[in-house]
């Protein structure tokens, strides 16, 4: 696997939840580099160690190399020894990804964990759209007192958008409306459940019927 500097690896984009895999533990169980997988937005490295990767393909117990080159908008596994993202994200300037078409045409890229970019057409002509809170007055890295994970496309002009771990938020390009909070009960999977004829007060009706409860 070819080794991430720090330089390469702020290019580098892995998922937002990946925060690397421990890997060549020692006899006293020391990890000595992670392994994260993910790809190059923008430009593929052209350090010697990207540009001739040793490619290998088993068949049984048999080992048969093979040549293959490697560009931009292409997953690849990479090493190193230093960590690309924390589980308290803390760390600045980070680049990740939330959400990746197929065909790598499209992809949501958050940076420092609040500014939230979709790029589309990535094979052709390349368009950037910056999602925002409130209908332009206040872009998603306005919020920088929280961190946003998961971004998935929702209709042309929203994003359905997690962040803090369980908040919920359907987010609006500039100009086209005011963002929406979902409200939900994190930990209650009761959507489509049916509670007809159950004795229960104002407040706990109101909640079932927000997380999708039946009455």
């Amino acid at each position: 696997m070819p080794n991430l500097t720090h330089e390469t690896a702020t290019e580098f984009l892995h998922y937002s939840y990946d925060i690397g895999r421990g890997a060549a533990y020692t006899k006293e169980e020391y990890q000595t580099y992670w392994c994260t997988c993910g790809f190059f937005l923008d430009h593929y490295p052209d350090d010697t160690e990207f540009q001739n990767i040793r490619c290998t393909r088993f068949q049984g117990k048999r080992e048969f190399p093979f040549e293959k080159k490697f560009d931009r908008l292409e997953m690849i596994f990479c090493r190193h020894d230093f960590a690309l993202a924390n589980p308290y994200r803390t760390e600045k300037n980070c680049n990740n990804y939330a959400y990746c078409s197929d065909d790598f045409s499209e992809v949501i890229r958050i940076f420092d964990h609040h500014h939230i970019t979709f790029w589309h057409n990535l094979h052709g002509n390349p368009v950037e759209e910056k999602y925002v809170y409130d209908n332009g007055e206040n872009t998603s890295d306005d919020m920088e007192y929280v961190y946003w994970d998961t971004v998935i496309p929702w209709d042309q002009e929203t994003l359905l958008a997690c962040y803090e771990n369980y908040h919920l938020m359907l987010l609006k390009k500039c100009g086209q409306g005011k963002s929406e909070e979902i409200p939900y009960v994190p930990g209650i999977a009761i959507n489509g459940c049916t509670f007809f004829g159950a004795e229960m007060n104002e407040g706990l009706k109101k909640e079932l019927i927000m997380n999708g409860g039946c009455l």
